[in-house]
């Protein structure tokens, strides 16, 4: 997911740059009154006086509330992971960019995202993901874009005005040996404690000491997550099962007391 996200803001910035080089002079008439579809940064319009309608020529907006039909969770239900995945970075790869373009390019985007399955895309190395960059299938080349965006932003700095850029990155992953004893220890007692075998998953989470654990004092980290796939992490309906609470405690009982063997 960390290319998937990294070349969506690729594309923003693609994006602004070339809102800004395909205008040079700002909307006038009827060209000025476009809809969301053509605004972006580097679009500006100029409306004067004469080019509004007339008083009560157009009809007023409404801002009253509609009621909208329940989803239907028997036919999401349905639907695979893979194409819920692909449809959530088709809407995110078009956010500020011309539609036209990314739909053009999306039989590109499934084949370099291996059709967007989530478990194949969790096993990528690093490589995978900074191969992406120069994947011309889809929207790259990070670099070029962000010396575009900086050089545009500072092109149009005010002059009592200063800015500064900060490069951002997530924490780098880490990987506990399959063969390390300490998980080995804490595979048996997991599956002492719950009803099936626990196994082993790569996962994705942004816990930054964990990966400075291993940085600068050379340790690894053990992990253990007893979330349930329905609990619905981060939505609004989130929940977590009490049973998973009290059997996560009696489970890192059970842990600690077999790595002190």
């Amino acid at each position: 997911m960390r290319g998937l996200f990294c070349a969506a803001l690729a594309a923003l910035a693609c994006a602004t740059l070339a809102h800004a080089q395909q205008q040079d002079q700002p909307l006038v008439g009827k060209a000025a009154f476009g809809d969301w579809h053509d605004d972006g940064p580097g679009v500006w319009r100029l409306i004067r006086p004469g080019d509004l309608p007339r008083p009560s020529a157009a009809e007023s907006a409404s801002n009253g509330a509609d009621a909208i039909a329940a989803p239907d969770n028997a036919a999401l239900a349905g639907v695979s992971d893979d194409r819920i995945l692909s449809a959530m970075a088709e809407r995110v790869f078009s956010a500020g960019f011309v539609w036209s373009v990314i739909e053009q390019k999306w039989p590109g985007f499934e084949a370099a995202f291996l059709g967007f399955e989530p478990k194949r895309l969790l096993f990528q190395p690093d490589d995978f993901w900074h191969e992406l960059a120069s994947d011309k299938r889809i929207v790259r080349n990070p670099q070029k874009i962000r010396a575009a965006f900086r050089k545009f932003v500072e092109e149009r700095l005010p002059a009592d005005c200063s800015v500064e850029f900060h490069p951002h990155g997530g924490s780098p992953a880490i990987q506990l040996s399959y063969d390390s004893p300490f998980l080995t220890k804490a595979r048996t007692a997991l599956s002492e404690e719950w009803p099936k075998p626990a196994v082993v998953l790569g996962s994705g989470g942004s816990i930054p000491v964990v990966g400075d654990f291993q940085s600068f004092l050379g340790m690894g980290s053990l992990l253990v997550g007893f979330a349930l796939s329905d609990d619905c992490v981060h939505s609004p309906n989130e929940k977590y099962d009490l049973r998973s609470f009290h059997k996560g405690q009696r489970s890192w009982a059970r842990i600690l007391d077999a790595l002190t063997r």
